[in-house]
C-alpha cells in the first residue's frame, strides 16, 4: 500500500492513458485534413503504447467522427477500412470542396465584370491556355493519388497492399474507381462544355 503523497508509477501511467483517451475522443478537425491527421496519429500512436488491443475499426471510426461535417458526410458513404484510406478520401474531398468554392467565386466575379465590358470575340489563345491549366490540375490530382498510394505501399490500379507477388483482383473496389473518376471528371466536363459551345 502506498502512502498519501507518494508517486505510484502505475497511477501516473493510468492517468496519461486516460488523458490520451479523452484527447482522441474530443479531437476535431478545425483546419486542414493533413493537420488533423497529424494530431490524430500522434494520439493514436500514444494509445497503442499503453494498449495495443485497439484495432483499425476503432481508429477509423474516431478519425471519421472528428472530420468537418462537409467532409465526414462524404467519407462515411465509402466506409473506409482504415485511417489511411479515410485520410486519402478526406484529402480528395477537401480538395474538391476548395475547387468548387473557388469556381463559384470566380463565376460570380466573372458575371459582374462581364456586364460592364462590351462583347468581344473569344481568343483561341486564352482557351488553349485555360485547357492547359485544367489538364495540369488533373495531372496534379492523379500525381497526388499515385504518390499517396506509393507512400502507403498500395497498388495504384486496385488500391490494395502491394507486394512483389501482388496481382490485382478481377474486381476493383468501388472507392478506387470513384477516386480515379473524380480525378478525371474535371477534364471530361470541360471538354464537353467546349464542344457544346462550338
Amino acid at each position: 500500500m502506498t502512502a498519501l503523497g507518494s508517486t505510484d508509477p502505475s497511477c501516473s501511467t493510468r492517468s496519461r492513458y486516460q488523458l490520451l483517451l479523452n484527447q482522441i475522443e474530443v479531437l476535431r478537425q478545425t483546419d486542414s485534413v493533413s493537420e488533423y491527421q497529424l494530431e490524430f496519429e500522434k494520439f493514436a500512436h500514444g494509445l497503442l503504447l499503453y494498449n495495443n488491443s485497439y484495432d483499425d475499426t476503432y481508429f477509423v471510426t474516431r478519425f471519421v467522427a472528428g472530420l468537418k461535417d462537409e467532409i465526414r458526410k462524404v467519407i462515411v458513404l465509402h466506409r473506409p477500412k482504415n485511417v489511411d484510406t479515410a485520410s486519402a478520401l478526406a484529402l480528395l474531398q477537401e480538395e474538391e470542396l476548395h475547387k468548387s468554392r473557388s469556381k463559384g467565386f470566380s463565376k460570380d466575379s466573372a458575371r459582374t465584370s462581364f456586364r460592364s465590358l462590351p462583347n468581344k470575340p473569344r481568343s483561341s489563345d486564352g482557351e488553349t491556355s485555360r485547357q492547359k491549366v485544367e489538364k495540369s490540375e488533373t495531372d496534379d490530382k492523379l500525381a497526388t493519388l499515385k504518390e499517396f498510394r506509393r507512400r502507403n505501399g498500395l497498388c495504384f490500379k486496385c488500391g490494395e497492399k502491394w507486394s512483389h507477388n501482388h496481382k490485382c483482383p478481377a474486381q476493383v473496389s468501388l472507392h478506387v474507381i470513384e477516386e480515379l473518376l473524380d480525378a478525371l471528371e474535371d477534364t471530361e466536363s470541360e471538354a464537353e462544355a467546349a464542344d457544346s459551345s462550338d
